[in-house]
């Protein structure tokens, strides 16, 4: 004797995919903006520069949870009211010049928009501070779309590792934030954000 079990159909419920990115080698380029603002100095005279900038950069992707990045950026240039050679007051125009950095990031998160902490050098060059290294701290958010857009968000906090020049002679100075000058006493903090794509 045979005997067949009848009973109801069994449905299986298949979820809604959703729409997956395409595959990437993981190297992103950026542009950038930044700022950094005067820090005075605590003993009097003048303290460290402030920077307004723009720049680009490369990165890659070495590890789920580690990424290089390497930028160029350009500073604005700025003015003050100095003692003219002959007597008198002119305007004296001022640079920072050219900023080179290079991070390793760590991700709190692997893949997709995380928290992150990075650190690396930086060379400031090419202005009236002379060659300057730095060593660069940040800590921010990046977010990243499925389709490889990114935006970042960061703190920073830039150590002169040396004491540059001055960006004027001090004899020439009208106000007491004159000269400004990279010192280790003084770490510059900023910001920065940053608009990319992730290959």
């Amino acid at each position: 004797m045979v005997v067949v079990a009848v009973g109801p159909p069994a449905f299986q419920r298949v979820g809604r995919a959703e729409p997956a990115g395409p595959a990437r080698v993981g190297v992103a380029v950026h542009s950038e903006v930044g700022l950094a603002l005067l820090t005075p100095n605590a003993e009097g005279g003048g303290g460290t520069p402030a920077m307004a900038g723009y720049g680009i950069g490369v990165g890659y992707d070495a590890a789920p949870h580690l990424s290089i990045e390497t930028t160029l950026s350009r500073t604005m240039p700025g003015s003050r009211a100095v003692v003219a050679p002959g007597g008198g007051t002119e305007t004296f125009e001022t640079t920072v010049g050219t900023l080179w950095r290079s991070l390793v990031h760590y991700r709190f998160r692997g893949g997709g928009s995380s928290w992150l902490v990075g650190a690396g050098p930086t060379l400031v060059f090419g202005g009236n501070y002379g060659t300057v290294p730095l060593l660069h701290l940040e800590v921010g958010y990046e977010w990243r779309t499925r389709w490889g857009l990114t935006l970042l968000l960061a703190g920073q906090a830039m150590e002169p590792l040396a004491t540059s020049r001055p960006e004027i002679d001090p004899a020439r100075c009208y106000t007491a934030d004159c000269p400004s000058r990279f010192d280790p006493s003084q770490p510059v903090l900023g910001s920065r954000a940053a608009l990319g794509f992730v290959f």
